[in-house]
């Protein structure tokens, strides 16, 4: 009988935060499918490329889930790299917004959302490095040895 080590935290939250984007991403590329099918789009090219995107996308993050959830060595790097990306997408969105003088919330100040963005950045970052680097993710992660 194989002795395997849990599922750590980090591989848990790495694996919700996966799951929500693809989830999303499958509705939106669902919906666009639709919508290009009853064609009431008329940029079909834009819509071509909105649904490729989406669709490379949601298969990133679903491959990743499944990785993880099989313990393999790919899916741990592949949630790596998905979110580093939603890091680098979120602080591209956040910087956009502090910089567009047109844009005034009624709800939150700008100094709000950047002290928001900057702790919800450095809890990803944490994450992160966790699920790269830490001792019980690489327990986890870690290939059976089947010499005996």
């Amino acid at each position: 009988m194989e002795n395997k080590p849990k599922r750590p935290p980090s591989v848990w939250i790495t694996q919700l935060l996966l799951l929500l984007p693809f989830v999303l991403l499958a509705f939106r590329l669902t919906v666009n499918l639709l919508r290009l099918d009853l064609n009431l789009r008329r940029d079909v090219s834009g819509s071509i490329i909105s649904i490729s995107y989406e669709l490379v996308l949601s298969t990133l993050f679903f491959v990743a889930l499944i990785g993880m959830a099989r313990r393999e060595n790919y899916g741990r790097w592949l949630g790596v790299a998905c979110l580093t990306l939603n890091c680098i997408f979120g602080v591209y969105t956040v910087v956009s917004i502090l910089l567009d003088p047109d844009i005034q919330s009624k709800f939150i100040s700008k100094e709000t959302m950047t002290i928001a963005a900057g702790i919800q950045f450095a809890l990803i970052l944490f994450l992160i490095s966790r699920l790269a680097f830490g001792s019980a993710a690489n327990a986890f992660f870690a290939k059976p040895d089947t010499t005996e």
